[in-house]
């Protein structure tokens, strides 16, 4: 029915629209515990975090509920200060708002300890983070290109 180049062609498109945007979430909760809870590894020790942010899998990680992308893609989160670049790495999780047993944004990060407050970027969103029912609201959306882009 489709020729030979649509799969690719398929693919394209949805790279397309999912490089346009990029998610940002901010991080509401922090609760810390075992590392080997988080990475299900007995030999991993020392201390993990579990971190909850202001969206779910009922609003902009809807996408994650149908098999999307963006689980796969890491969070990056935004420092606004120099010296954390050599702030030692904990194991993590981060969870959606709503707390529930699914609502995980990623399962597993490796990063510096993040505070309430700081914000996480989830690149290649995209169209995807969008939710589809009139049930929740739409996250605001700003447009911003660099001064290189112009």
């Amino acid at each position: 029915m489709f020729c030979k180049h649509a799969n690719k062609k398929l693919k394209n498109f949805r790279y397309f629209a999912a490089a346009a945007f990029v998610l940002c979430t901010n991080v509401i909760g922090k609760q810390a515990l075992e590392a080997r809870f988080i990475t299900k590894d007995d030999f991993d020790d020392g201390v993990g975090y579990v971190y909850q942010i202001n969206d779910s899998i009922y609003g902009s990680f809807g996408c994650v509920l149908m098999n999307s992308h963006l689980e796969t893609s890491l969070c990056i989160f935004i420092s606004f200060f120099q010296d954390v670049a050599d702030a030692p790495q904990h194991f993590g999780t981060v969870l959606g708002a709503s707390l529930q047993p699914g609502d995980v944004a990623q399962s597993l990060i490796r990063c510096r300890q993040l505070c309430v407050g700081d914000w996480l970027l989830w690149r290649d969103a995209g169209a995807y983070t969008m939710p589809l029912d009139a049930e929740h609201a739409v996250p605001p959306v700003y447009y911003f290109a660099g001064v290189d882009k112009w």
